[in-house]
């Protein structure tokens, strides 16, 4: 499927821990605070996206390895992201990707500096739109459980900007939330009215 980055979670350990290392080899796993006997992930990587350095780094929750009978360990989380991040250098959008629930995110974001998005894979709820974290200066996403949804985030970079903002694609979604409701309201006075025109059926006289 082509991953820029991929954090497991205790359902993807529960496989085994050489099951799990085939399946993913292909795949650019990051759990920087995952060992697995001497195996070992990175932290973080930068890719570009149009035209920009996005800088992703990933950490496993801290009861993920339960499953693994003690095949596998984890470290601190909030440490390791922030080791991950510091590694990475100067990027143009910082990513973290964790399995450690709701609790993970918030101290992410205070703990991360230049963090701008958190993809909870844990959380187990969709999101119908970012939700804010430490006073609106990074954004929590998350879409479902099990791979049963796929999350967009769509973002526009404006020049001079110095923090995210999600009021225009709020207000761009509050006007076609207002648009459909319009259009039902609408439909349902052109049906009342035409069962209001029509006339009663009259019984047959044989």
């Amino acid at each position: 499927m082509g991953l820029d980055g991929f954090t497991p979670g205790a359902g993807d350990l529960a496989l085994g821990v050489e099951t799990f290392t085939r399946i993913t080899t292909p795949l650019n796993v990051l759990a920087g605070n995952l060992s697995c006997g001497e195996t070992t992930w990175p932290g973080g990587r930068v890719v570009q996206r149009g035209g920009l350095n996005v800088g992703i780094v990933g950490v496993v929750g801290a009861d993920e390895a339960a499953g693994t009978l003690g095949a596998c360990a984890v470290s601190d989380p909030v440490a390791a992201a922030k080791a991950a991040a510091a590694s990475l250098g100067e990027v143009d959008l910082l990513i973290a990707l964790h399995t450690g629930g709701a609790g993970l995110s918030a101290k992410l974001a205070e703990a991360v500096p230049g963090l701008d998005f958190v993809l909870d894979g844990k959380v187990g709820a969709s999101f119908p739109e970012p939700r804010p974290l430490a006073g609106g200066q990074v954004f929590e996403l998350g879409a479902g459980g099990q791979g049963k949804k796929l999350g967009v985030l769509s973002l526009e970079l404006v020049e001079g900007a110095t923090a995210w903002d999600g009021a225009v694609a709020t207000g761009e979604l509050e006007r076609r939330i207002t648009l459909a409701k319009k259009r039902v309201a609408e439909a349902g006075r052109r049906h009342r009215g035409s069962l209001r025109g029509r006339a009663p059926a009259r019984p047959r006289r044989d």
